[in-house]
């Protein structure tokens, strides 16, 4: 019996090719996009999950009070709290890191790279997350100063196929630092990644002594609580934490809370995240267009499934007359059509294969066939799925076909009356409601992705040429390398910066006057070097920017932005020139000048209050200039640089140039929206196809259904467009319906995707209507395609009587 049943389903296969291709190829698309995002969505879920105790281990929050909500915290919060809390604090651990210090070999000075993701680390770092140790000892590793574990990429990097184990690098070149251990590579599913730690106490020998306090909070801190104790308990502590160890001025304003590990990657957007995160609202986004995809090609399949079923009416009929019962009838159609999914299923696995490698370019993954097939709750999620598919496929035609009276389709009175054709109505609707909705959002989302990358910032971001100069001799140099560098036309302005501007800031403290001893405000600000304004083009409403030749300013002056003024209760940019404010290097530092506002940060977050200072000493110099900025003319940019990379190595040889342009750094801060924009797109476009795929089946099978009318309609004089209008004008007025559907869902959806920005682009109706015009159009060019097949046909064939 089986094998009559697979020979009548190739059988079947091979007399209708053309639904037989469409229903498997638009099923096998819509599986593998399936599964390619529902392996994503859990590899976003799984993050930092691989620590045997991740539900024990939570990251210290600060908040400043109207200032900041920080990842980071001072260097005393973590051993303050071990200390303070042993019933409840198991282990703690602060991850601190300079901007991309070098590290050479010992005897090879030559070999120098700029490392960026190296973190100095308190030796318990161990305790608290699991990474592989491949060499070493976890519990020695970096008990010492001067020890650094790497990676097995970066051992790779310095020491080739040597073994790394106690050779020697050097930071900076200067601090020695011995190779104490070996990691495999950090797990990419995890919100922060590293190619070496080094232990905490070397930074002794690299700022003089081992860094403590209450206020700067560059540290990010995490605890690993007591089995049975949780975050509340802790928490409920944290107020007295706070009043016994912060200084007075701060004190009032600060709260610290417990941000779980295994929540950070897609639930936190905090100042200073150690690096960026993703968003829980794309993992809805992809979940939704992973159902629509599979749901639109399920659409399709049990579509064409319920619309040829009539087509084996008199097979059935044949069937039954000749004593087959319902139970076998029904077994057959259920497992013809599980069958054809299965084949479906084994083409899906082919075009997954084609899908990755430009879908972990879009979205930054490094997945393989191998990694979602071998992964056990994928692969049992894909043959449910089939199965499922499969059997709602063939659950209509099954019950419906085998119900009826033989009879009546020998007689030729068969029919599958209007609850058929409302079914397949109904589908054509949702898929096509379901192809707008991801049509309009593809849309929107490019739109606002060109909003953050093309928006007026309020200063000029192009042609910014900026270096790191952190730790190197240069920064002691500032007026020698401006005087150097500046012999060269091509050199417009130089100035110095604590932070890039646009990327990021620091937050210092304000007292204004007349405020009392103890009323700090924190407002965003970064030390600056004179030249500043003048090289990004920040426009003055009021007063003047620093000046070079005003010795005083170093010392006495600070410039504010609008924002500020207005949130001061100050009249206008005018009357706060000569406004005095306590800063952290000056008592009585004077408003000098007011800036027109711009955006500091990133354009997810509005405008906030903002003042540039100068650092008033060699100290502050040496510890808040971290980076040089220098507009430069965009003629000749490889001679440029060629020219900054001679005046650089003259002043510091044994440091490599490292740069970056300011608008490609800016730009960065929006890739990962880049990136989900463009998957995105991909996968609905998909979607769309697919549903056109399906389109064409049924325009198909309609002309088919109706070829002896066609036949007759041409023969008594019809034209061509009239046919086309005939056979088109059906699907015409379901997508309208579609489009009527999709609109007011589509626009409340977007509203809530776009709250999560400062900045937002308009929801204009052009897009919505351009939209349901594209899906029309696609829709008559689907239907056309048929259409004029058969109303080309010679007629007599259709209305000949065999």
């Amino acid at each position: 019996m089986l094998q009559n049943y697979l020979v009548t389903l190739l059988r079947s296969l091979k007399k209708n090719k053309f639904y037989t291709i469409i229903n498997v190829f638009g099923l096998a698309a819509g599986l593998a996009c399936f599964f390619l995002m529902g392996y994503y969505i859990k590899d976003e879920l799984s993050y930092d999950r691989y620590h045997p105790d991740y539900e024990q281990i939570y990251r210290v929050v600060e908040i400043i009070k109207d200032t900041e909500e920080s990842a980071s915290c001072p260097f005393s919060v973590g051993p303050g709290l071990l200390n303070d809390f042993p019933a409840e604090v198991a282990q703690a651990v602060r991850f601190f890191n300079f901007q991309a210090p070098s590290l050479s070999l010992e005897y090879q000075a030559d070999k120098k790279f700029r490392e960026k993701a190296l973190f100095f680390v308190d030796s318990t770092v161990f305790e608290v997350f699991a990474f592989d140790f491949e060499q070493g000892d976890a519990k020695t590793a970096l008990e010492q100063p001067n020890s650094i574990v790497l990676t097995q990429s970066m051992a790779r990097k310095y020491f080739g196929e040597e073994n790394p184990m106690g050779k020697m690098l050097k930071y900076e070149g200067k601090q020695l630092l011995q190779v104490t251990g070996v990691l495999a590579d950090v797990k990419p599913n995890s919100h922060f990644t590293f190619d070496a730690l080094l232990s905490f106490s070397t930074l002794k020998g690299i700022m003089g002594s081992e860094p403590q306090g209450w206020v700067w909070n560059p540290n990010w801190t995490y605890v690993k609580l007591k089995k049975g104790v949780t975050p509340s308990q802790l928490e409920a502590l944290m107020p007295d934490f706070v009043s016994a160890h912060f200084p007075n001025f701060i004190k009032a304003d600060v709260t610290l809370y417990l941000q779980s590990l295994k929540d950070i990657h897609l639930h936190s957007h905090l100042d200073y995240e150690i690096q960026p995160n993703s968003d829980i609202s794309y993992i809805y986004i992809f979940l939704a267009i992973a159902l629509f995809v599979i749901l639109i090609a399920a659409i399709n399949y049990i579509n064409l499934a319920t619309a040829r079923s009539a087509q084996r009416a008199k097979e059935v009929g044949m069937r039954k007359t000749l004593g087959a019962q319902k139970s076998q009838l029904v077994l057959q159609f259920l497992g013809e059509s599980v069958l054809t999914c299965l084949v479906a299923g084994v083409l899906a696995m082919g075009l997954l294969a084609l899908l990755i490698p430009p879908f972990n370019a879009l979205a930054g993954k490094t997945f393989s066939l191998g990694t979602v097939l071998g992964d056990p709750f994928m692969l049992g999620a894909a043959i449910m799925t089939i199965l499922i598919l499969g059997l709602l496929g063939g659950l209509y035609p099954a019950f419906f076909l085998s119900s009826f009276k033989p009879i009546s389709v020998l007689k030729d009175q068969f029919s599958q009356g209007k609850k058929g054709v409302l079914l397949r109505k109904s589908l054509v609707v949702g898929q096509f409601a379901i192809s707008i909705i991801l049509m309009v959002g593809t849309l929107v989302s490019y739109q606002q992705l060109q909003l953050l990358q093309t928006k007026n910032l309020g200063f000029n971001k192009d042609q910014i040429m900026v270096i790191p100069v952190q730790l190197s001799p240069i920064v002691k140099q500032f007026k020698a390398f401006k005087n150097a560098i500046s012999q060269s036309s091509a050199i417009l302005e130089v100035t110095g910066m604590e932070l890039p501007l646009g990327a990021a800031y620091q937050n210092h403290e304000f007292r204004p006057e007349g405020a009392p001893a103890e009323d700090w405000q924190y407002f965003p600000s970064i030390f600056v070097l004179p030249g500043f304004t003048e090289t990004f083009g920040i426009t003055m409403v009021a007063g003047r920017t620093f000046s070079a030749d005003n010795e005083s300013d170093a010392t006495d002056a600070i410039i504010v932005n609008e924002t500020l003024v207005k949130q001061m209760g100050w009249e206008s940019p005018a009357a706060a020139i000569g406004k005095q404010f306590a800063t952290p290097g000056a008592d009585n530092a004077r408003i000098i000048g007011v800036m027109k506002d711009f955006n500091a940060a990133s354009l997810h977050q509005p405008i906030t209050p903002f003042a540039f200072d100068l650092p008033n000493n060699e100290n502050q110099n040496n510890f808040f200039t971290r980076y040089y900025a220098l507009r430069i003319n965009s003629q000749n940019i490889q001679e440029t640089v060629a020219h900054v990379e001679r005046v650089w190595n003259s002043f510091d040889p044994d440091r490599p140039l490292d740069f970056f342009f300011l608008d490609d750094r800016l730009n960065e801060l929006y890739a990962f929206e880049q990136r989900i924009n463009k998957a995105a797109g991909a996968f609905s476009l998909l979607a769309i196809f697919i549903a056109c795929l399906g389109l064409l089946g049924l325009a198909a099978y309609t002309a088919e259904r109706k070829a002896k009318e066609i036949g007759i309609r041409k023969v008594l004089g019809a034209s061509t467009s009239s046919i086309l209008n005939l056979l088109s004008r059906e699907y015409t007025v379901l997508i309208l319906i579609a489009f009527i559907i999709a609109s007011p869902l589509a626009y409340w959806l977007l509203q809530q995707w776009l709250a999560q920005f400062a900045y937002q682009t308009s929801l204009h109706p052009a897009l919505f209507f351009i939209a349901g015009l594209v899906t029309i159009v696609l829709s008559w060019l689907t239907v056309s395609f048929q259409s004029l097949k058969a109303a080309r046909a010679n007629p007599v064939d259709s209305i000949r009587i065999v």
